[in-house]
């Protein structure tokens, strides 16, 4: 495999892990997870409040699964 191939491929790792805490974390607020004891009420209030940020903060995470193709393609 080329050189330039396996740069390509490292990069889009690196960027694939920055991309997914970022959503994950940042925008979907979905880090560090909430407390098992918290009861029902509140984990289902923190659910309703949040439900459009948790959309966008997952769809990027899943969006950035895309750039492991390269990467995993690299190894």
């Amino acid at each position: 495999m080329e050189l330039t191939l396996q740069r390509i491929g490292a990069w889009s790792g690196t960027i694939m892990i920055l991309i997914y805490g970022a959503s994950f974390s940042g925008i979907a607020q979905l880090f560090p997870p909430l407390s098992p004891a918290a009861p029902a009420d509140e984990i289902a209030a923190f659910y309703v409040e949040h439900k459009l940020w948790i959309r966008f903060g997952v769809s990027g995470a899943l969006l950035s699964a895309v750039l492991a193709l390269p990467f995993l393609a690299a190894i």
